[in-house]
């Protein structure tokens, strides 16, 4: 039985400065086991997010038994956008992108702004977004139905999956030497 996710979030990285950002994934097994911790990196701003992060998470030892990726949003590393389809094709895993709010729609145009209006038919991909239990999440792979039954799962004290808190946490502790937050 598939019963793993692996959530995943970027520590914290200067903007100004660029290069490589460090990338985490949490193992869990519902909301209070933790089983794993995985880290890579991928370039700030960098256009070929998906695949990395596919190509990771099948090369882990952990892959076999993990049923979802949990992301928080859909970029990563500044404006690395991750196209949820393909993150699901590629890794073989559905996929759920978190939001706490709905998202602006300043993403878009930020991204024409900059040059990388490429990324805009990634951030379209993700498709619809649906509401459950405080949060606002896209899916690719999996139905809303089962993807909000699988967030609802691995809910821990926050209204984020605690696989995403952690990875944000421990992401900090690295880069920042202790977490911050409340």
């Amino acid at each position: 039985m598939r019963r793993h996710t692996i959530a995943i979030d970027d520590a914290p990285f200067d903007k100004l400065r660029g290069g490589d950002v460090p990338v985490l994934g949490v193992i869990m097994a519902g909301p209070t086991l933790v089983e794993g911790v995985l880290m890579t990196s991928v370039p700030m701003d960098g256009g070929d997010v998906t695949p990395r992060l596919a190509s990771w998470i099948r090369g882990s030892r952990f892959h076999a038994s993990l049923r979802a990726v949990l992301l928080e949003g859909l970029t990563i590393a500044g404006l690395s956008v991750i196209d949820l389809p393909l993150l699901a094709a590629e890794s073989g895993l559905p996929a759920i992108s978190v939001d706490r709010k709905i998202p602006s729609g300043r993403l878009e145009s930020t991204l024409e702004k900059l040059g990388m209006a490429d990324r805009i038919r990634s951030v379209r991909a993700a498709g619809p977004l649906h509401e459950g239990d405080g949060l606002h999440f896209a899916c690719a792979g999996i139905s809303a139905d089962e993807a909000r039954k699988v967030l609802a799962e691995n809910r821990g004290r926050s209204v984020l999956p605690e696989g995403i808190r952690l990875a944000h946490l421990i992401g900090q502790a690295l880069v920042l030497g202790e977490s911050r937050g409340s």
